[in-house]
């Protein structure tokens, strides 16, 4: 199974997003960041990463990426710091959620599984799954493009104050 067949419905373009809300096992794709912000902070984070989608990561300083998240916490988590695409996993009481922040901010997915469907460890490897099976490619800076690797978020930084896209 893959990360994505888990959802039973998926929509791009969700219309009327604040009327309908977020129908169990579905996945919106091309929703603002705006709209991830509005859910994220009434979730409990279990699982986060940034993606290689549009940096070169040979080129950046991942020492500053671990400096900002540690030393020391800062007050909020702020996740457009890392210049490129953050994935989360969350849970509230009965739903596993999704967020796929990109960081162009205007096709971003967020997606509701019912617990009783997987659980956490299963749902988290699935998404790890999906991500390492993309092959690396050399790219142009700033190619929209998934190449497989992933940083995991401390899980104590997604849950310091308010999350923001």
């Amino acid at each position: 199974m893959s990360f994505y067949n888990l959802f039973q419905h998926i929509e791009e373009y969700p219309d009327n997003i604040a009327e309908q809300g977020i129908p169990n096992n579905t996945l919106f794709e091309f929703v603002s960041s705006s709209f991830l912000n509005g859910f994220i902070n009434y979730t409990e984070p279990f699982w986060g990463c940034v993606i290689e989608r549009y940096k070169v990561w040979k080129d950046i300083d991942m020492d500053m990426w671990k400096k900002y998240l540690f030393d020391p916490l800062p007050p909020h988590a702020h996740l457009d710091y890392f210049d490129d695409d953050v994935l989360i996993l969350s849970e509230t009481a009965n739903c596993f959620w999704f967020f796929w922040f990109d960081c162009d901010v205007s096709d971003c997915q967020i997606g509701r599984i019912d617990k009783s469907l997987i659980t956490k460890d299963e749902m988290r490897d699935l998404l790890v799954e999906w991500i390492k099976s993309h092959d690396y490619t050399d790219r142009p800076l700033d190619t929209e493009s998934v190449v497989g690797n992933y940083y995991e978020l401390s899980v104590k930084y997604l849950k310091r104050g308010w999350i923001s896209f």
